[in-house]
């Protein structure tokens, strides 16, 4: 079964922008810990949050529609590595370096179901170097 399933019921059973969906780089289904933060029952505002991600230096393989390579994420340093699905709107990544970036989270109306709820925006990079 896809990892993708998994992370669709969940964001079926909760409201609106309340949850991200990903996986660890090890593969368990989960939410991001940024999504996780949104106080329950509190809707993402429309000018959206910001919230400061590292991103790693090498994509990893994942399971979308299809097999593909996602940037591996986290908004806590030394936390696991949460699977991206989806591009950062305005965020060139490149391979071999890590970022520290500010991005800008909004929700998306009625997306389809194998659409996130949630979209990043970059507001700015504020660190990048060579990956370890």
């Amino acid at each position: 079964m896809s990892l993708l399933r998994p992370c669709l019921v969940l964001a079926a059973a909760l409201s609106f922008g309340l949850a991200g969906c990903a996986t660890t780089a090890s593969g368990e289904a989960g939410t991001t810990e940024a999504a996780a933060s949104a106080p329950a029952g509190a809707a993402l505002p429309p000018e959206g949050r910001e919230i400061i991600v590292n991103v790693a230096g090498q994509r990893a393989p994942c399971e979308g529609a299809a097999p593909m390579l996602c940037l591996q994420v986290r908004t806590q340093p030394g936390a696991p590595w949460q699977l991206h699905y989806f591009d950062i709107e305005g965020f060139n990544w490149q391979s071999g370096t890590e970022y520290v970036i500010r991005v800008r989270e909004f929700p998306v109306a009625d997306p389809p179901a194998d659409a996130p709820s949630l979209r990043w925006v970059l507001e700015e990079v504020l660190e990048s170097g060579p990956a370890l």
